[in-house]
């Protein structure tokens, strides 16, 4: 069985590690230039190694699980 490392990115994987990357710098976490140089690598990127490597040094997003809305009786 090939290591995650090995394996071949898709473009959604590409894209995926993009967004990370964008969003990164709108919380302040990189600067535009370190932006710029990591977009271009992740969107040349052929496997998730490559891929992991752009995004190692920012916190993992976890998504929170949405909530009904509450209704309130009147």
């Amino acid at each position: 069985m090939a290591r995650r490392s090995v394996l071949r990115a898709s473009d959604f994987d590409r894209e995926h590690v993009a967004e990370r990357l964008r969003n990164a710098t709108a919380e302040g976490r990189l600067l535009a230039s370190e932006l710029e140089e990591r977009l271009t690598a992740a969107l040349t990127a052929r496997t998730y190694g490559e891929l992991d490597a752009l995004v190692a040094d920012l916190p993992v997003v976890r998504e929170r699980a949405r909530r009904a809305p509450v209704m309130l009786q009147v």
